[in-house]
């Protein structure tokens, strides 16, 4: 699968077509980031992230830019992320 989309919080960025983006790894911490419109659903709901790898309940995902925090890539349970923007990822 080379993307999935991540349930997260959205919000109006500085630019225009830009967003901040915040969700939570798998051990409850934060993370926050700034994405153009291309990497949200239409819902502004999602965001298009890419598997790396799956281990149980978690699944390593890459972000389509660095967090403020910490790189591109986070640990997210597996609940949090899907392959269709509505169904639970396999």
């Amino acid at each position: 699968m080379t993307e999935c989309w991540l349930q997260c919080e959205v919000s109006p960025g500085q630019f225009s077509g830009e967003f901040a983006v915040r969700g939570t790894d798998s051990a409850g911490r934060f993370f926050s980031l700034f994405v153009d419109s291309d990497d949200m659903d239409d819902d502004r709901e999602f965001l298009r992230v890419k598997p790396l790898a799956i281990d149980r309940d978690v699944v390593l995902i890459e972000l389509p830019r660095a967090t403020l925090e910490n790189g591109n890539t986070v640990t997210v349970n597996k609940s949090q992320v899907s392959d269709s923007k509505r169904r639970e990822f396999a």
